[in-house]
């Protein structure tokens, strides 16, 4: 008898993460109008947010790892702050059919409006959570760089800071809560100390090429197959010849 052992190892590495300091959104700047369907069947523009004190945007979406652990922290962010006037919105800027096989590493769900559905329902997301997948033309008025990327605007939708939500991806370790200190500075009046901070986590999926997405490194996702055998026992009988298919007049 002869047996074979074969063993195969398939490695999906994923995508890359990136940081940058490449301008987006000036300080100071007017937010850019947009209208994007929601996970609530919705469509919803800047002008519907007209009487909260603050508005915060954060460009975030399903697949990047960096974004899901900040997820929570975005619900949080909304929860802490809503009773004061501040409105949380999120915005997927990824295009559907850009995703790649990496980009599934970290979850079952892809960045269609549909899927955004059931995460945000998964999730018990309360605050607006929007697609920009189409055109991305949103996304690249912000000037995104990587998600997540926050926007906080006054409530003259001036932008006052733009940048990282907080300085570690791990909760446990951080020690700077930037978009918090930007709302908790224009709740009291006071002018934000840190307009910009850089951001690091994951480039949008869509508009390959174009300057605004080459900005971080995405190293191209890497499938490694391999594949071993192990034979034991004595050599095994040549098979028997297959005698030729029948012929189908």
């Amino acid at each position: 008898m002869r047996r074979f052992l074969f063993v195969l190892v398939l490695a999906l590495l994923p995508c890359g993460c990136g940081s940058s300091d490449r301008p987006s959104l000036a300080p100071g700047s007017a937010a850019p109008d947009f209208t994007l369907p929601g996970v609530d069947g919705k469509s919803h523009s800047l002008g519907d947010f007209a009487t909260s004190r603050v508005l915060a945007i954060v460009f975030t979406c399903n697949t990047c790892p960096v974004s899901q652990l900040y997820e929570s922290r975005i619900k949080k962010l909304d929860e802490d702050y809503r009773s004061k006037g501040v409105t949380v919105v999120a915005i997927n800027p990824n295009k559907p059919a850009a995703i790649q096989l990496a980009d599934l590493g970290h979850t079952d769900v892809g960045e269609s409006l549909d899927d955004m559905k059931v995460r945000a329902a998964d999730r018990r997301i309360g605050y607006p959570y929007l697609s920009d997948g189409d055109t991305q033309s949103v996304t690249q008025a912000f000037g995104v760089v990587a998600m997540p990327h926050v926007f906080v605007f006054d409530q003259a939708r001036r932008l006052q800071y733009e940048g990282r939500i907080d300085d570690n991806t791990r909760e446990d370790k951080v020690t700077a809560r930037d978009a918090r200190n930007a709302i908790d500075a224009l709740l009291a009046g006071r002018a934000v100390q840190t307009a910009h901070t850089s951001v690091t986590g994951c480039p949008s999926s869509g508009h390959a090429g174009s300057a605004w997405n080459r900005s971080i490194d995405r190293p191209s996702p890497c499938v490694t197959v391999t594949v071993t055998g192990l034979a034991t026992g004595p050599p095994a009988a040549p098979p028997r010849p297959r005698p030729p298919p029948p012929v189908i007049q």
